[in-house]
């Protein structure tokens, strides 16, 4: 068997850091490999545009712009860009790789999800897109095939907003999007905003819960038309067991005017959380067991499966539709990268290929009766591939199936052109060209673009493809003859005209009638405008007389008034000189006399509360005067102005006197006393003894004041703390021995330790020496007097 020829990127180091070891997936647009980056040694995946995409400088720059966007984001719910660049010929993006699955695969197994798995799954879901919408992000491609599950039970977002990238190499003003989730707006012309990714969601909510997409048909056309011109059918027409809540909720993500859509992720997610939260868990759990059975069913019939055998003929002779095959395996079971998945495609037609040596012939090709290979997009157009959508005002679209790998510009034989000349006016397009090839992808990519795109040049069409668009054109014309063949030609009832014209008369006649009522209504009856009269200070009976003269009625309503007596008319609501109609008819206010409030105990109340508790009884804080008080805390209410308990009007003031606590005391002189009696007499008078530290005293004897903090006389407040000294009496010093010293010396000695001395002179003073000491070899009280006997 001959070897096929290995991708020539794989075993390559793009940028001098990624190393790529498998291709993963081939697309329209681009091709996705697993690798590794060297630098930060993790595995991630590489998505590099085809090398005649990456030569044009405007899609290069495109895909850059989107993928600098697309990396601003990070949120557990969205596949995070790494990285992005250019070497050489090769324009790559690096993104997170993911291993899990599609929701598309989860889909193909179960058949359809439980509300409480759809409502779980959405909410994550949107949870991502709340955070793009908030930084201005517009996904543009929300589909099953562009979610991924991981293996961890998280659900990722692929792709956000790199689709736009595919759009600058067919024309300007295009966008890209999926046939069976674009939004009408976007058929019609208008542009993609947040509200056009909620649409898509909200088929999204209808697939999930039924299965199945809301519409159906044989080519990109039929659905698309489907999309501007009818209604998303509820769910519940398909399972008519799911709750109206989530019928509700599907209807206001698919209305067809955007302004009735939720604004944007972050809404519609609040929603769905208000409906999951108001489902009961029969509710939620609607159809377990009837998919757990189908998912059974598909995992036993998966196991029982036997590999396909390879078409070697096939393969060979349309291997130059993709680019250069990869030998290597593709992927890992279950394994699903940050671009696709198993049986996903990506806004530029990436799709995850499960068997590396050759893709689905029946994906590919059908074959005609005489053999040839050829492409029906009534048949084989592959509705859940992205779509680039041509936006403005054109009449022309081209449906283009741009299969994983296929170069357009490389060959046109297997395209067929059909004339869609009669499609009705009100739809968005007119003129429609659809052409449908098949390529090597396992996911083909329908293409919307406006005519004067710049497309390649097309190959002569084959025979057997020209053969088979003539079948199709005539069995469009037996149709289409035979519905004509239908039309009367003549009309046989002549009656009918002179019906239609008394029909005519007597509608016309009650039409007449009707706006004859009409003015008599608002013209001179019930309906008429007039201009209410004064009434205020009136009595009630000239009002009301007043009002009926002028056609009105008078609903009489008490009310209190401060400025008008009791009985007398306040005025009208409306007000006089309003402009009412007669029927509406008026509330005659009718005073009751001023409104009177109780005054409340205000006694011993703080002063700080004083404002909030009179305000709440429509009354106000008076002049506040302050007086000691020996009983009635500092701060407090004495007395008010007003008895509590009285009656009075709205607003009237209440005056206060607040205690300034006990009047201050003066401090008498503790010195001389003891400390029983010092206590005492402070606590005579409210003020506090504290006992200080003892202290030697030549003045006061032991155990007596000899010292206070607060100085004899001082005002002082009532609780004061006086701190005073202990007295311990003189203290002892040692007399030193001074005889033999003259007077002098003698003297100064005994003084420096604080002695007084005397002096006596028994035989006169003849040397001045000190002959006898009145205290010798003792101690001494300081202060105490020490006698000299000097000769």
């Amino acid at each position: 068997m001959e070897e096929r020829t290995v991708d020539p990127l794989v075993g390559q180091v793009i940028d001098r850091r990624y190393h790529i070891h498998r291709r993963l997936a081939r697309g329209g647009m681009s091709t996705v490999y697993l690798a590794t980056d060297e630098r930060l040694h993790r595995d991630v995946a590489l998505k590099a545009l085809y090398p005649y995409l990456a030569e044009d400088a405007r899609v290069v720059k495109r895909f850059e712009e989107e993928a600098i966007t697309a990396a601003k984001l990070s949120h557990p719910n969205i596949v995070n860009v790494l990285d992005q660049g250019v070497d050489g010929d090769t324009a790559y993006l690096v993104m997170e790789y993911v291993k899990g699955e599609t929701l598309r695969k989860l889909l193909e197994r179960q058949g359809r999800l439980t509300p409480r798995q759809t409502l779980r799954i959405m909410e994550e879901i949107l949870d991502g897109l709340a955070a793009a919408h908030a930084k201005g992000l517009i996904h543009r491609d929300v589909k099953p095939e562009n979610v991924l599950l991981t293996e961890t039970g998280r659900v990722k977002v692929a792709d956000f907003g790199l689709a736009r990238a595919a759009s600058n190499h067919t024309q300007s003003g295009t966008l890209v999007g999926t046939v069976a989730y674009v939004s009408p707006e976007l058929v019609t012309g208008g542009n993609a905003d947040k509200r056009s990714d909620l649409y898509a969601i909200g088929i999204m909510l209808f697939e999930l819960l039924t299965g199945e997409q809301p519409f159906q048909g044989q080519n990109s056309m039929q659905i698309v038309f489907k999309h501007v011109n009818e209604t998303v059918p509820l769910p519940s027409t398909v399972v008519p067991e799911i709750p109206q809540d989530l019928d509700e909720l599907v209807e206001w993500c698919t209305a067809k005017d955007p302004e009735a859509r939720p604004v944007d992720a972050e809404a519609l997610l609040g929603e769905l959380r208000h409906v999951r939260a108001a489902l009961s868990d029969e509710q939620l759990d609607l159809g377990a067991t009837d998919i757990a059975n189908r998912r059974k069913d598909y995992d036993d019939a998966a196991a029982a499966t036997a590999p396909v055998a390879v078409d070697r003929e096939v393969e060979e002779k349309y291997a130059g539709y993709w680019n250069e095959p990869d030998q290597s395996q593709n992927g890992e079971p279950g394994a699903s990268t940050a671009a696709n998945s198993s049986s996903n495609s990506t806004p530029d037609g990436d799709s995850y290929d499960p068997d590396p040596t050759l893709d689905d012939p029946d994906e590919l090709e059908d074959r005609d009766n005489d053999g040839d290979f050829s492409s029906d997009i009534d048949e084989d157009e592959d509705l859940d591939a992205t779509t680039v959508i041509a936006t403005g005002d054109h009449r022309t679209e081209v449906f283009s199936r741009v299969g994983s790998g296929y170069d357009a510009r490389e060959d046109s034989q297997f395209t067929e052109v059909i004339n869609a000349r009669d499609l009705s006016a009100n739809e968005a397009t007119s003129g429609v060209e659809t052409s449908a090839r098949a390529d090597g992808g396992t996911s083909d990519t329908g293409v919307i673009s406006a005519v004067g795109a710049t497309a390649p040049p097309a190959r002569p069409v084959k025979p057997a493809v020209a053969a088979k668009q003539a079948r199709k054109d005539a069995k469009n014309a037996e149709r289409e003859w035979k519905k004509q063949a239908q039309k009367p030609l003549v009309k046989l009832d002549k009656k009918g005209a002179g019906v239609r014209r008394w029909i005519l008369a007597i509608v016309l006649f009650m039409l007449a009638a009707l706006l004859a009522a009409t003015g008599w209504f608002f013209g001179m009856g019930p309906g008429a405008p007039v201009s209410l009269p004064e009434t205020s200070g009136q009595t009630v009976a000239s009002a009301t007389q007043a009002l009926s003269d002028a056609g009105v009625a008078a609903r009489p309503k008490e009310v209190f008034s401060d400025d008008v007596d009791k009985g007398l008319v306040v005025g009208t609501e409306p007000l006089a000189s309003t402009t009412i109609r007669r029927y509406e008819g008026v509330d005659l206010l009718v005073s009751k006399g001023p409104e009177l409030f109780e005054v409340p105990n205000l006694a011993q109340l703080a002063q700080s509360d004083l404002p909030a508790i009179l305000e709440a009884e429509s009354l106000e804080l008076g002049t506040v005067t302050q007086e000691f008080d020996e009983s009635i805390a500092k701060g407090e209410v004495l007395s008010q102005s007003v008895a509590p308990g009285t009656a009075v009007r709205r607003g009237t003031e209440v005056s206060v006197v607040v205690s300034k606590g006990p009047a201050p005391v003066s401090v008498p002189g503790l010195a001389g006393m003891t400390l029983a009696e010092a206590t005492a007499a402070l606590e005579n008078i409210g003020l506090n003894l504290v006992e200080g530290q003892e202290e030697n005293s030549a003045s006061v004897p032991a155990g007596q004041i000899s010292a206070q903090s607060v100085k004899e006389g001082t005002k002082v407040s009532r609780g004061t703390d006086v701190s005073v000294s202990i007295s311990l009496g003189p203290r002892m010093i040692e007399v030193p021995r001074v005889i033999g010293m003259q007077l002098d010396e003698a003297r100064s000695t005994l003084e420096d330790l604080g002695f007084e001395v005397s002096v006596k002179y028994p035989l006169g003073n003849l040397f001045g020496t000190v002959h006898g000491q009145s205290v010798l070899g003792d101690t001494a009280a300081e202060g105490s007097t020490i006698t000299l006997t000097v000769v």
